[in-house]
């Protein structure tokens, strides 16, 4: 490499970076909300889960291509729904500065639908009542990012 290529690398390397620069994952803010928290058994609750990228930087990462887009556990912090999660192979996301994508689920209580790690199924088509803790999930190609826990409660059905 000649001096005038040093030259010329050192002088336009800041520049790429300002095109090519991303943000990590963790920059990006995601967040769940339960509406209502309490609700019977059987009815509707709507899961809204966010992901925004308050940075000034373009922010892309790798899915493994597995949309579990949020997660219910129970009060031993084992995972016990969605219902279902949908699989389309690997893929690349990428949220502009400022940019949010906000999503809405419909959740009855239903438990996970397959079968669970320790191939165990439920008795029931509907979790027990009780608390339970609902997390937004961001699906990464290296597993996957929680955000903090949002307590929701079933309560039986009258």
């Amino acid at each position: 490499m000649t001096f005038r290529h040093v030259i010329l690398l050192a002088l336009t390397a800041p520049l790429l970076g300002c095109f090519l620069s991303t943000e990590p994952v963790d920059s990006l803010v995601l967040e769940v909300a339960v509406e209502p928290p309490t609700f019977q058994i059987g009815d509707t609750a709507t899961i809204v889960r966010s992901v925004r990228n308050p940075t000034a930087d373009t922010i892309r990462y790798q899915t493994d291509g597995c949309a579990g887009f949020f997660s219910v556990e129970d009060s031993y912090g084992r995972e016990v729904a969605p219902v279902d999660v949908g699989c389309h192979g690997p893929s690349t996301i990428e949220y502009a500065p400022g940019e949010e994508h906000v999503y809405r689920y419909l959740w009855f209580g239903e438990p996970w639908s397959g079968s669970r790690p320790e191939g165990e199924r439920y008795p029931s088509e509907f979790l027990p009542p009780g608390t339970y803790a609902v997390r937004a999930v961001l699906p990464l190609d290296s597993g996957r990012r929680l955000s903090a826990p949002v307590t929701v409660r079933l309560l039986p059905r009258e």
